[in-house]
């Protein structure tokens, strides 16, 4: 495909509004390149097959549209359960892929190389580049045509994300939440303890940063090596390719930032010390 255009607005329907393409269809002329035809057949109640008034035979058609996320996954089958559910409701469906053998600056460079790009892309580390070379559209030139789209968001939570040029390119995924969160347990970033040491210190309250440090320095001097006789390990993190979000993204989100940039500290300048961003995933 070439550079992105309007369907990336339609995209966003479907993926926030899905309900407003219930029943939509499709005339048979249409080009079938992004198209695909489910037929039913309603049968008489013998079995038969004739074409009568009581046996028609009702054609879908649902819209297909490519993602790609430039982080390691798992593609699911076409008919996967839920896929098929989300394409009855919605009228449509998205092929997704996801990052294999790359980097995601990487396989972004090669699109960005090609000028070919999915409907839909998580650019990840590249998104920067993405937005460099123009491969994105500016959402907010056409949302005003989707109000529910353009109110997903406070004004100033979409100005967190709208770039140097004025517009924005793209939504933020994570910790974003419509009406009263019901989730009863935790996927996000956090620093964990392990349950030992919290019972070894009779379950103390940690509320800052340098109590949770500081239980671990005397944990480690209580225990400097494991029961097998290994090395104790008080702090370790996850930091290969992409996942190195584990360390950047917690001063974001206590700064109030969303998940889009990543933070890095250079003190000792002219200015004194600072907080220095780019984008990121």
């Amino acid at each position: 495909m070439k550079k992105w255009s309007t369907r990336i607005a339609v995209l966003l329907v479907i993926t926030l509004l899905g309900s407003f393409l219930v029943g939509c269809k499709k005339k048979e002329e249409t080009p079938a390149g992004n198209q695909e035809s489910v037929t039913k057949d309603n049968g008489s109640k013998d079995g038969s097959t004739a074409a009568d008034s009581s046996n028609k035979t009702e054609k879908k058609e649902y819209r297909m549209y490519t993602m790609f996320n430039a982080v390691p996954g798992t593609e699911v089958p076409d008919d996967n359960r839920m896929l098929v559910k989300l394409k009855e409701f919605t009228g449509a469906w998205a092929k997704v892929s996801w990052l294999t053998g790359q980097t995601a600056e990487e396989r972004i460079g090669v699109m960005i190389a090609g000028g070919d790009y999915p409907d839909f892309i998580t650019g990840s580390t590249g998104t920067p580049a993405l937005v460099e070379a123009g491969a994105l559209i500016a959402i907010d030139e056409y949302w005003d045509k989707y109000p529910n789209i353009k109110s997903y968001l406070s004004e100033e939570d979409w100005n967190r994300v709208r770039e140097k040029d004025g517009h924005i390119y793209l939504i933020p995924q994570f910790g974003i939440i419509q009406g009263k969160d019901m989730a009863t347990y935790h996927w996000d970033e956090a620093f964990w303890i392990q349950k030992d040491v919290l019972i070894w210190d009779n379950f103390p309250k940690i509320r800052t940063m340098d109590q949770y440090f500081d239980l671990i320095a005397r944990y480690m001097e209580a225990h400097p090596t494991t029961e097998d006789g290994q090395e104790t390990v008080g702090f370790s993190m996850s930091t290969d390719d992409w996942r190195y979000f584990g360390v950047e993204n917690p001063p974001l989100f206590l700064s109030g930032y969303p998940k889009r940039r990543s933070l890095h500290c250079r003190p000792g300048d002219s200015n004194g010390d600072r907080l220095q961003y780019h984008s990121g995933g």
